[in-house]
């Protein structure tokens, strides 16, 4: 009995630790939106940084971007976003 009872708690809980429907699983989803928020100028802009750095922030973020596309496509992987969030400051 003892048999049958672990033996249906691993098949039900089973089907919830793959919580995601995500390609690059177990890889957590990205949050968007955190990614969206974190490259708004206008956000940025009411945050306190200056107009000179968010330039040179999207530049750097563009070159990388670039570098790191090239990189994929030389070996055949697949370029994807992660954010950093981390709840940190709440």
């Amino acid at each position: 009995m003892k048999k049958i009872i672990i033996c249906c708690f691993t098949v039900l809980t089973t089907g919830f630790l793959y919580g995601q429907d995500y390609p690059q699983w177990p890889a957590d989803k990205p949050e968007t939106g955190f990614i969206e928020a974190s490259q708004s100028k206008e956000i940025r802009l009411g945050n306190g940084t200056l107009p000179q750095e968010i330039d040179m922030q999207d530049k750097m973020r563009t070159l990388i971007t670039v570098m790191m596309e090239n990189t994929a496509n030389k070996l055949h992987w697949q370029v994807v976003e992660l954010s950093e969030y981390t709840n940190e400051n709440e």
